[in-house]
């Protein structure tokens, strides 16, 4: 019965995950260049790769930049 458990345990730890990414939200006054240089999530738009960091940027009037 343990091993069984174990195994049930193990099969729902390997089939059963979620993956969730947070990140700060940066705009034209917080936006950090280290930060977006480093990101490693992109999006594909288009034939352009955009940082998930930089998806939401906004212009300093409120504009959407990327989006």
């Amino acid at each position: 019965s343990g091993t069984e458990s174990l195994d049930d345990f193990l099969d729902t730890l390997h089939n059963r995950q979620l993956a969730v990414s947070a990140m700060a939200f940066m705009d034209a006054w917080n936006l950090d260049l280290d930060r977006l240089r480093d990101c490693y999530i992109h999006i594909a738009d288009g034939h352009k790769l955009i940082p998930f960091c930089a998806y939401n940027l906004t212009a300093q009037d409120g504009r959407t930049l990327y989006r």
